[in-house]
């Protein structure tokens, strides 16, 4: 993961664990760029997902963060186990 991409998701509020068992279980999370990864998370917000509900989304479905956030907005009633 990028160390940019990597602050940015600490500042977040995720766990430095919980980023290194996601880079174990997604290795696409390497190519990942910040921008795409805040965009997800707008996208998220914008659904009405809460801060706690998306970390714990993410950390629940690794291939959530590297999800193109266009097709998070085409789902009204999107829910995460």
């Amino acid at each position: 993961m990028k160390e940019e991409l990597y602050d940015y998701l600490i500042d977040y509020g995720f766990d430095k664990n919980d980023l290194k068992e996601l880079e174990q279980k997604n290795e696409n999370v390497y190519y990942l760029r910040k921008e795409n990864a805040i965009e997800l998370i707008h996208a998220l917000e914008e659904k009405g997902f809460s801060k706690e509900e998306i970390i714990n989304s993410i950390n629940n479905n690794y291939n959530l963060i590297t999800t193109k956030p266009s097709i998070i907005a085409e789902y009204d009633n999107l829910k995460f186990n």
